[in-house]
């Protein structure tokens, strides 16, 4: 006290706490003074090595994080020798397993193999738990495609890359890393999706009796509010002999068994060379435009696997009906089999249940009482069927192409240069990111066989 605060003589404090310390005369309050007061005078060699007993020894775990920062910082910063600040690096990413400035000094430092790989899944793991919360943080995910590369999450990897392209932070090195990445793997589903996977891809919501009357009524859909191949533009002439051999059929029939579609019938043709549209019918068909080629991009291989999910679903109207006309075929529907729900005098209701009325079929009339009994009695909301059901299509998109950015430039209308500053700040393309860098992602693709080498 006298050399400290009477004298300012910080040096010869130093002294006075460095000779008890060596003594073993110290406790832990003359250890934190001893820290500061070497801080204080310039003395980094003695300043760490106190620090690295106090990262042990404090009773809070934001002191032990605190003194491991303070010792790691100083080895690197001050005497120059990050490497020899590997014991606090250790400490600190046990204690705080996402800490950004310590999983940057993890990967420039030698560590041994099974403690590095311990402290970098941790880190991953938590990494993609913080992304759950903020799937647009450019940092956190460019911390997270580091971390996955030096485990040789090649999966992870090229997700998390994929996210900063669509978020509009990629560079020519990361769309080569990507690209690299995404050439390596196949590009149709070796097995068929099951209930449990199909659930896993539908997104929160987009269930219940809701969905279940949509896929109840997707053949009526079609035919009350199409679309039809009239309206596509193809006729018979444009139809493809399944016989062909065509590796543009054959590599659609992949996809299309994955959903369970045994029988299909496909056109090439129409207004727009790149489009995909799906019809749901017996049997279903999916028109393609003329410059759709085999192999199938990311972009078609994702609009393919949209259209197939809808046509299984029933949901091919979403696509083109607003909110309003999604709630008013609920209301039709509900009418035809004599359910009374409440609703509010939609506009185009009247027109909706003269079409609808029209296209049932009496078997399918006849199957909508229990469904309809159970959407009046769960008040389950109309307005939001057609959101959870975009975002479903959205998810088997992005499962199937494998690339966020080409799905969320088509979801949001946004070209390549803009589509950074169109996804921040979106519900529908940051829950779409929120999925891609969700383990659940990964989950799906990798039993399809989507992340093997191709």
């Amino acid at each position: 006290d006298l050399f400290e605060n009477k004298l300012n003589r910080f040096d010869k404090a130093l002294e006075v706490l460095l000779t008890l310390h060596r003594a073993k005369l110290s406790s832990l309050p003359v250890r934190e003074r001893l820290a500061r007061a070497a801080a204080r005078t310039g003395s980094w060699t003695e300043a760490t090595a106190i620090l690295e007993e106090l990262m042990h020894e404090r009773p809070s775990a934001d002191g032990r994080v605190e003194a491991a920062r303070l010792a790691m910082a100083i080895h690197r910063d001050r005497l120059n020798d990050p490497q020899a600040g590997a014991a606090a690096i250790v400490k600190l990413l046990e204690e705080a397993p996402t800490d950004g400035e310590a999983i940057d000094m993890l990967l420039q430092t030698e560590h041994p193999s099974e403690v590095r790989d311990r402290l970098l899944s941790a880190a991953r793991s938590g990494l993609i738990e913080s992304l759950q919360a903020r799937p647009a943080d450019l940092t956190t995910v460019r911390r997270l495609a580091k971390v996955a590369r030096s485990l040789s999450d090649d999966a992870l990897h090229q997700a998390a890359l994929g996210a900063l392209l669509a978020l509009g932070a990629g560079d020519a090195q990361t769309e080569g890393a990507f690209a690299q990445l995404a050439g390596k793997k196949t590009r149709a589903p070796q097995i068929a999706i099951g209930d449990a996977m199909l659930k896993s891809i539908l997104a929160s919501g987009d269930d219940g009796p809701l969905a279940e009357l949509f896929a109840l009524l997707a053949l009526t859909l079609a035919e009350a509010l199409g679309p039809n191949l009239q309206a596509c533009g193809v006729g018979r002439r444009d139809k493809v002999d399944p016989r062909s051999g065509l590796a543009l059929r054959n590599e659609i029939a992949a996809w299309a068994g994955a959903f369970g579609i045994q029988e299909f019938d496909l056109y090439v043709g129409g207004k727009d060379p790149l489009a995909v549209q799906g019809i749901p019918g017996e049997p279903p068909a999916l028109v393609v435009g003329a410059g759709v080629n085999s192999p199938l991009s990311p972009l078609t291989r994702g609009r393919i696997a949209r259209e197939l999910l809808a046509m299984v679903r029933g949901t091919t109207v979403v696509r083109t009906r607003d909110d309003i006309t999604i709630a008013a075929i609920v209301i039709a529907a509900c009418g035809q089999a004599e359910v009374r729900v409440e609703h509010p005098p939609y506009a185009v209701l009247a027109e909706v249940e003269r079409l609808l009325g029209k296209a049932i079929a009496r078997k399918t009339r006849k199957q909508l009482g229990d469904v309809c009994r159970a959407i009046a009695s769960s008040g389950a909301d109309a307005h939001a069927c057609r959101r959870r059901a975009l975002a479903s299509q959205d998810r088997v998109a992005l499962v199937a192409s494998g690339d966020p950015s080409v799905v969320l430039a088509e979801v949001l209308g946004a070209t390549a240069e803009k589509l950074g500053a169109a996804v921040k700040g979106n519900p529908r393309a940051e829950e779409l990111l929120r999925f891609v860098l969700s383990p659940r992602y990964l989950e799906i693709r990798r039993p399809l066989g989507l992340e093997g080498a191709a």
